[in-house]
């Protein structure tokens, strides 16, 4: 699969298993969120090289789902790059 998550302190954790985050993700991306109970959301992107324009919006999409927040963990220089260029530091917690 994909995308796994998990539930642990209040959180759900998605994690991106795929190289490319794209709009061809967005069905499982959607599914790993819409039935958690937590009330924020961690994104780890650990595995992940290259997004384009409808992961961004994914990614704005979520974070008004969740009113505890959104945290985007383990970028890479590229993806961190890309995430500034789109002003999303002013949006989400990185780690």
């Amino acid at each position: 699969m994909e995308i796994s998550t998990s539930e642990n302190n209040g959180a759900v954790t998605i994690t991106i298993k795929t190289k490319e985050f794209t709009f061809k993700s967005h069905g499982a991306f959607r599914k790993s969120y819409e039935d958690a109970k937590a009330d924020r959301a961690i994104v780890d992107f650990r595995h992940v090289d290259y997004v384009d324009s409808s992961a961004l919006g994914m990614l704005l999409i979520i974070q008004k789902e969740f009113k505890g927040g959104v945290e985007i963990h383990n970028c890479n220089e590229k993806l961190t790059r890309v995430f500034k260029v789109a002003n999303f530091d002013k949006i989400f917690n990185f780690k």
